[in-house]
């Protein structure tokens, strides 16, 4: 293969191809522990994403594809890369030809990509990235550049949605969704508060979450808070439906669930879970999909364990100090 063309992501333009080489790459249409390729529209042209790179061949045909994402730093620079490349370059590549691999170009791109900002601030600096934990050619390659294993994630699944249980909030507690942009800036008060004690927690920010209502599949009506007497947000759950083909069936996703500090241990969580999963029951969701930290702090996995949620898909994170 030769590769004569490095270059930008065009937005739209550059959509199709990209597509097709992440269905190649994810038959399952899993991107990640808890995002399909229905979201891939939103993920390869959101403006919150600082990098982004293609690799085509001589004919103009896609064979891989990065993006770089950096959130603000605090204590640290963190940069999470996400990337694929077509899977016939793990046969026709490889060192001993003199041919550097398409996945070693991409991962020196964003070592470099990130040494440029980290390096004006000071910080220290960590590259992070996902893999399927059966993936064991890109694990070899990451292990072989020097990236070492810091987490497990999960995707777990319940489809027996009949019979879920009554929410039942406490003695003055409120549900309702989201109303923007009235109540953006109290949403990412509540998320902040909430995902502060969980690992590599970085503070969002309001463009962030603005930035994430023109995903074409966030849906207001699934963007529930549970609010306190006194008007306080106390506990989040953002959820969508999305349509999975051929089979058209409906599958809903909870992206995030989180209770504020001071709410705690008052059955906020699994109650606001609850009235998210009756909403995506009774909009057609077949069944309904999360993703959790499989080393969680917080109670989360023995929470969705005693709700029937059952693992069907393991990822691995991994890190690079630079």
């Amino acid at each position: 293969m030769s590769i004569i063309s490095r270059c930008p992501v065009a937005g739209e333009t550059d959509l199709q191809q990209i597509a097709d080489l992440v269905k190649t790459c994810e038959v399952d249409g899993l991107l990640d522990e808890d995002k399909s390729i229905a979201d891939l529209k939103w993920i390869v042209t959101t403006s919150s994403v600082r990098s982004r790179r293609l690799w085509k061949d001589s004919n103009g045909h896609l064979r891989g594809f990065g993006q770089l994402w950096i959130p603000e730093p605090d204590e640290g620079l963190d940069g999470y890369l996400w990337f694929y490349v077509d899977p016939k370059d793990f046969l026709q590549n490889s060192f001993t030809d003199g041919i550097i691999p398409l996945e070693t170009e991409i991962l020196e791109w964003a070592e470099n990509r990130l040494r440029e900002i980290g390096n004006k601030s000071g910080l220290s600096i960590h590259l992070h990235t996902k893999t399927r934990a059966e993936a064991l050619i890109r694990i070899s390659s990451l292990e072989r550049h020097n990236f070492t294993l810091e987490r497990t994630f999960l995707t777990l699944v319940k489809s027996d949605l009949e019979t879920l249980p009554t929410p039942e909030f406490p003695p003055g507690f409120t549900l309702r969704s989201v109303e923007a942009p009235r109540d953006d800036q109290a949403w990412v008060d509540l998320y902040n508060e909430s995902f502060i004690d969980h690992w590599d927690h970085h503070d969002l920010t309001l463009s962030s979450y603005q930035d994430w209502q023109q995903d074409p599949n966030y849906q207001p009506e699934f963007d529930l808070v549970a609010v306190a007497p006194d008007g306080t947000f106390a506990a989040l759950c953002q959820s969508s439906l999305q349509t999975s083909l051929p089979h058209c069936s409906k599958t809903g996703w909870i992206s995030w669930l989180g209770t504020r500090r001071g709410f705690r241990r008052m059955g906020l969580g699994r109650s606001i879970l609850l009235a998210a999963m009756q909403r995506l029951y009774r909009a057609g969701a077949t069944s309904i999909k999360l993703g959790v930290d499989a080393d969680s702090a917080t109670g989360a996995p023995r929470l969705y364990d005693a709700m029937g949620f059952r693992p069907v898909q393991s990822w691995l994170s991994y890190v690079k100090i630079l």
